[in-house]
This record gives structure tokens, C-alpha cells and sequence, in this order.
């Protein structure tokens, strides 16, 4: 279980542009579950995500992952638990880097920093059988340059990467929003399939209100810094579109 407990926090302190965001927030994350997230602009969902991943520190408040308290461990340090996805499907590989070695790179970040890691053909078969769970052909291809590939190719090995090893959580933050229509599609489904095969704990920030009918097993809504809808199993999947769009109009 991963919990947010009496989290606050303010942002620009003594100025006078001052904001507290969160006061007394609580947020709980079932193992195996996967959660969406949406808002307006300003309403805390980035500021939770950046709160779980470490790239900042709440004001008060406890941060847990299992039995461990990482409420002042900074991003790299919880990455052997939590991993994150960006927006930017550039974001999360190395363009001069071959498939391979890129895979190289995702295993030495949690494992103990070998140099046979991502050289040996042990690895690399277990990169290739990996990758062909894709179905994008690119099992073959390991030795290709990363910057050579698609934005859609690149971000679902990234997603693929971020979830080869045991972890806690999966961040995504709006993963699909820089590609076209039919590759955010493709994407989502292998991010879902990888989800669900894995039986990760997942959130997943969004304003794509067809990936919030599609997928999850959970919908938060944020507001002014408060869980404003919490909805899950049938009011989650009988949700309808107009009701989401009514949401951000209340």
C-alpha cells in the first residue's frame, strides 16, 4: 500500500503569491490498482504525482511505501519502488544510446551496478522477449540507435523499462499527450496490457476523457487541492462522458 498522510503544502511561502495547496491531505493507493486522475489547471493532481516520485517534499505529512517511510528520500532514491513516465516520449531514454544499452540502463537502476549488466547474451535474450511483448517489431532491432525510433516507439519501451524489475508504483504523467490520436491509442493499450500482466499499482494523470472511460480501476477528481469524486468498480465504469465534462463546470 502507498499512502499520502496529512500531507500540506505551500507554495512561494511569505510572498505575495503564497498558496497552500494541500492541508491535511490523505491519499491511498491499493496494491494492483490502477488510478486516473483529472482536474482543472491548479488543482494538485502534477503536485501529487511530484509528492509520490520525491521531486519535491511536502510541508508536514508522511509519505509511505509498504512499511517504509520515504517522506524525505529525494527521486533517486525511491526509484528501487517508484517509477515515472513523462509526457515527453523523449524524456525517458537516451537518443545515442542502442535499444540495448538503454535496457542496460533501466536495469542498473535498481540492481547492483555491474558491468556485465545489458552485455552478456543472457540479457540480452531477456531484453529481446521482452520487447516482442509489444508486438512492435523491434525485438530484432536491439542494437538500433533509441534516437532513431518513433516518439511512440520510444515511450512504449520507456514504459516497458520503467517495469522490467520488481517496483511498488508506476507513475504516469500524461504519457500519451504529445502523440497523434491512433499511436496515444496504441500506446495506452500496451501501457494497460503491461498494467494488467504485471498486476501493477499504477495512477496515471490525464485529460483525455476517452482514457478515462477506457481504463482504471479507479477515478480521482481533484479540486482547489481536495479529492473532489472518488469513484471505483461500477461507478467508475458507468461514469458517463457528459457527467465528466459536467464535473469540471461545478
Amino acid at each position: 500500500m502507498i499512502e499520502l498522510k496529512n500531507i500540506s503544502k505551500t507554495f512561494n511561502k511569505n510572498t505575495v503569491n503564497e498558496n497552500q495547496l494541500f492541508n491535511s491531505f490523505y491519499l491511498t493507493l491499493t496494491p494492483g490498482e490502477f488510478t486516473l486522475m483529472i482536474g482543472s489547471n491548479g488543482s494538485g493532481k502534477t503536485t501529487v504525482l511530484n509528492l509520490l516520485a520525491g521531486s519535491i517534499f511536502p510541508d508536514a505529512g508522511e509519505i509511505t511505501v509498504g512499511d517504509t517511510n520515504v517522506t524525505q528520500l529525494k527521486d533517486h532514491q525511491r526509484s528501487k519502488w517508484i517509477a515515472r513516465i513523462f509526457q515527453d516520449p523523449l524524456a525517458g531514454t537516451s537518443s545515442e544510446l542502442t535499444i540495448l544499452e538503454n535496457f542496460r540502463l533501466a536495469a542498473i537502476r535498481t540492481q547492483s551496478k555491474k558491468i556485465s549488466i545489458g552485455t552478456t547474451n543472457q540479457f540480452r535474450e531477456v531484453v529481446k522477449e521482452q520487447i516482442n511483448f509489444l508486438g512492435l517489431g523491434l525485438e530484432n532491432k536491439t542494437d538500433q540507435l533509441m534516437g532513431t525510433l518513433s516518439g511512440g516507439q520510444r515511450q512504449a519501451l520507456t514504459i516497458l523499462m520503467a517495469t522490467m524489475d520488481e517496483m511498488r508504483l508506476l507513475i504516469l504523467d500524461e504519457p500519451v499527450a504529445a502523440l497523434d490520436p491512433k499511436t496515444s491509442d496504441v500506446i495506452m493499450k500496451l501501457a494497460d496490457d503491461i498494467i494488467r500482466r504485471k498486476k501493477l499499482t499504477a495512477i496515471m494523470v490525464t485529460h483525455s476523457m476517452k482514457n478515462v472511460k477506457d481504463y482504471g480501476d479507479r477515478l480521482l477528481m481533484l479540486k482547489s487541492g481536495k479529492i473532489d469524486r472518488d469513484l471505483s468498480g461500477l461507478a467508475k465504469k458507468n461514469v458517463s462522458l457528459n457527467e465528466l465534462y459536467d464535473w469540471f463546470g461545478n
